[in-house]
């Protein structure tokens, strides 16, 4: 856990993120959307000025393991342009998807990460990596 500081303020605001796709459609491995989903959430965080510690994307959801670099951060907020913007974003760069009216299902997980270490979420928010997990298995003998 590393103390932020800011305008005569020290802080931590940490948040363990998750949200999942619509009917819990695969559609991010079914269009190879994961890369172009990590994009566009940096992009995101750069324009709220969050830290993306780490990002684990499976074929129905999402984890994000995020810092706030500032107090006035608004948590709610940002998990609704997240989940907006990259549906819009990426129904424009996938016109096959344009036909499903939502992508991502109506709600999130937040938790602030509080004294938990911060390498322990971030290592499970990690093994929720799909490109990790299929690295590990592409690597083991058969």
């Amino acid at each position: 856990m590393k103390y932020q500081s800011f305008a005569h303020k020290k802080f931590c605001l940490e948040y363990h993120i998750e949200f999942v796709t619509k009917e819990r459609r695969n559609w991010i491995v079914d269009f190879n959307a994961e890369e172009k989903l990590r994009q566009i959430f940096e992009t995101i965080a750069k324009e709220f000025n969050v830290e993306i510690k780490a990002l684990g994307v499976q074929p129905d959801h999402v984890h994000l393991y995020i810092a706030a670099k500032n107090t006035d951060f608004n948590i709610a907020k940002f998990i609704q342009v997240l989940k907006g913007k990259s549906s819009y974003l990426i129904k424009k760069e996938i016109p096959m998807l344009k036909n499903i009216k939502d992508l991502w299902a109506k709600g999130y997980f937040v938790a602030t990460t509080g004294p938990t270490p911060n390498y322990v979420v971030k290592d499970y928010v990690e093994k929720q990596d799909l490109s990790r997990n299929l690295r590990d298995l592409s690597n083991k003998p058969l």
